[in-house]
């Protein structure tokens, strides 16, 4: 089931096959201790094409959520205000 739609319009980083996603969340995790996607943000490069040039990019689909577009279980939301992410997980309810 997917997540209901809200406004805000995150950079998304959808893995291609689930079980890539424990390594993409780490490498993930590690780049937002580094601040690197809080860096881009000041840069004014977080962008599609920024992030598509990191190593587990050819894992993934990455890409902004659109207006319409719901959210799956597993994908990894780097909030484009701060640079923070989650991941965000289905409940199955």
């Amino acid at each position: 089931m997917d997540a209901p739609v809200d406004d805000t319009y995150h950079l998304i980083i959808r893995t291609k096959n689930s079980d890539d996603l424990p390594d993409v969340e780490n490498y993930i995790r590690d780049l937002d201790r580094k601040g690197y996607f809080r860096d881009l943000i000041k840069q004014g490069k977080l962008t599609v094409e920024e992030v598509q040039k990191l190593p587990f990019a050819k894992m993934c689909d990455i890409f902004f959520r659109r207006e319409h577009q719901t959210l799956k279980s597993g994908d990894i939301r780097i909030f484009k205000n701060t640079g923070d992410y989650s991941i965000y997980f289905d409940s199955g309810e």
